[in-house]
């Protein structure tokens, strides 16, 4: 179930799309048995228990890992994605891990948030990190964060205002340790 904005239907549902007032708890289309869902600024994703990943919503920067340019209401499959693990929706992008630790993401990388070393918008999945034992993953507006097994976390993108928790203030599109966590 979701609810809010549905400007761009990132609500999963026909009803209420185009609105810009909160709507109502609706029901998502059905979808294969979800283990995770990541929501974004104007997009929605969800892992499947066979590790694909669909997204739907706005995409004018790729965040749909679909190549698309227009915003979709209809779930659409993150291209190539397989074996997904954890997913995460920042303000423009997602990122998804697989096992062996590797890291897929696709959509905005003004900052380096996609952690593939450059900061190209990306409409398809782009290796970024490599990162052992990652359980989980989290992203904000233009930075992303890996949860390792070891309580460890790592962080890549923006820094402005030190999100990525490594002590200075400046950007990384490489994974940066987050200093002080016991």
């Amino acid at each position: 179930m979701c609810w809010g904005q549905n400007r761009w239907g990132q609500l999963g549902n026909l009803a209420g799309v185009g609105t810009q007032t909160g709507q109502a708890v609706v029901p998502v289309m059905k979808l294969l048995p979800a283990e995770e869902v990541a929501a974004g600024a104007l997009h929605t994703c969800a892992r499947t228990s066979n590790g694909e990943v669909y997204c739907w919503g706005n995409t004018d920067d790729g965040q749909l890992g679909a190549g698309l340019t227009i915003a979709s209401v209809a779930r659409v499959r993150v291209k190539d994605m397989r074996g997904a693990m954890a997913i995460a929706g920042g303000e423009a992008h997602t990122c998804a891990a697989v096992a062996g630790g590797q890291i897929y993401c696709w959509g905005r990388d003004n900052a380096g948030q996609l952690g593939d070393r450059g900061t190209q918008l990306q409409r398809f999945p782009v290796a970024g990190p490599r990162i052992d034992g990652v359980t989980r993953l989290s992203a904000g507006a233009e930075h992303t964060c890996a949860l390792r097994q070891n309580g460890r976390v790592l962080c890549w993108g923006s820094n402005q205002r030190g999100q990525l928790g490594g002590g200075t203030g400046s950007q990384s599109t490489t994974p940066t340790p987050v200093v002080d966590i016991p």
